[in-house]
């Protein structure tokens, strides 16, 4: 039998990225990278949605640290496949059983 949980967490992360993803990152912003002791406010925060980007591209090299707050952690689905069937417990937002299925 295999059983999964799928949901939503918030954790830390780190990820290291090179000197050409920022120096891209930058570019889609309109910003010199060179120049970054000399952004703004206002271009740290237009460079923001360009670094959002750079961490979805690189996602698989992102190093979790810590769950964030244990009461961020949402349980959406329970999967449940044994060899004669495949259950999916569901959840709402709120925990609260929302139904199953038996496909």
């Amino acid at each position: 039998m295999e059983l999964s949980i799928r949901g939503i967490v918030t954790t830390n992360y780190e990820l290291v990225v090179s000197k050409s993803d920022f120096d891209d990152a930058c570019k889609d912003a309109g910003l010199e990278a060179d120049n970054y002791s000399k952004f703004t406010p206002e271009d740290w925060t237009k460079l923001n949605q360009h670094l959002k980007r750079v961490v979805c591209d690189l996602e698989a090299d992102i190093e979790h640290t810590e769950i964030h707050h244990s009461g961020a952690v949402k349980v959406d689905e329970v999967h449940i496949n044994s060899a004669k069937d495949m259950t999916i417990v569901q959840y709402t937002m709120d925990g609260v059983f929302d139904g199953f299925n038996n496909p």
